[in-house]
């Protein structure tokens, strides 16, 4: 949806919010900016596949659940409707990347190495949020 609604607008620099705190900042540290992004479509469980690229800019805590000041042209519409939402937003940070496209042929998660254990994810492995992976 967030995807899709992205090359809609042919935006090739966009924020995402995430809940993975953890995760952002360490792959920020370890891989720092430019480094390759994956993307699945987290809602199609039966996919299992990356199926778009980029280039990672930088981590940022929320403020409050939401973007930070000046990457709210980054979202994507229907994420900025989202953050417009009553109440505080979603997420405890955003990340944002460059250079989104989708992939010409999708990798299948199967095919991708744990960055924390080296081994290969498993044929029905379903992420749960971002990770660090290496391929």
């Amino acid at each position: 949806m967030h995807l899709d609604a992205a090359a809609d607008e042919c935006m090739t620099k966009v924020v995402f919010g995430t809940n993975a705190w953890q995760v952002l900042p360490q792959f920020a540290q370890v891989a720092g900016a430019g480094a390759p992004v994956l993307f699945y479509v987290s809602y199609d469980c039966a996919a299992r596949e990356a199926s778009w690229r980029a280039a990672f800019v930088e981590y940022r805590e929320g403020r409050a659940g939401f973007p930070p000041r000046g990457w709210g042209q980054y979202r994507e519409p229907v994420a900025a409707e989202e953050d417009k939402g009553p109440g505080p937003g979603f997420f405890a940070g955003y990340y944002l990347v460059e250079d989104l496209v989708p992939l010409p042929q999708p990798i299948p998660l199967r095919e991708l190495h744990s960055w924390v254990s080296g081994k290969r994810l498993a044929k029905n492995f379903l992420p749960l949020g971002p990770i660090i992976v290496e391929w």
